[in-house]
């Protein structure tokens, strides 16, 4: 594995998993899917292993620092996988989306209720090309770990709630986690 771009600033990451130009899931031994196919195959049950996965291991830095376990949203993680399926779809790797929307514009319509409110995301891009996606999570987190910007969304001591969204388009897994805290009335 080679990490092929990383920006502390932004919080984002760009790895490259494995060496082979065969992806396995492609019977007929071609070296990834056909164009028309290539945008619109997300494996909905390996992305949600991922997301699961990532979230257990940013919990888990977590606990090592004394801090409490970030909850589990699924509105939140509906955001996030959105705007992972949206880089996929478009071929696009960055916070702001293809409508010019950030990860704040995003949730604002988790806010309602919220006397004050706050978010971070991190984003992930990897080339697998062996198909199987195993190394994914272990990269996302190891990666985001040794980034400033990205540990600190991680640690940050005010969130409490995330979600993580994944989608898998032939040989690239994008990943989005979204941060999250609401301050009640």
């Amino acid at each position: 594995m080679s990490v092929t771009g990383c920006g502390t600033v932004a919080a984002l990451c760009l790895v490259c998993l494995g060496s082979a130009e065969y992806d396995p899931a492609w019977a007929d031994g071609a070296a990834g899917p056909p164009p028309e196919v290539r945008h619109r195959r997300f494996q909905a049950p390996i992305a949600s292993d991922i997301a699961r996965e990532v979230h257990a291991r940013v919990n888990a830095e977590r606990r090592r620092r004394g801090l409490v376990p970030l909850r589990w949203d699924d509105a939140v993680a509906a955001v996030a996988a959105a705007h992972s399926r949206d880089m996929a779809r478009r071929d696009y790797f960055a916070h702001v989306d293809s409508d010019g929307r950030t990860a704040s514009d995003r949730l604002a319509d988790l806010v309602a209720g919220c006397r004050g409110w706050g978010t971070a995301e991190n984003i992930w891009m990897a080339r697998d090309s062996t198909g199987r996606h195993r190394g994914v999570p272990e990269a996302a987190v190891s990666g985001w770990m040794a980034s400033r910007g990205h540990r600190n969304n991680i640690l940050g001591p005010r969130y409490d709630t995330a979600g993580v969204g994944v989608a898998v388009a032939g040989e690239r897994v994008y990943l989005t986690q979204n941060f999250w805290w609401c301050e009640r009335p």
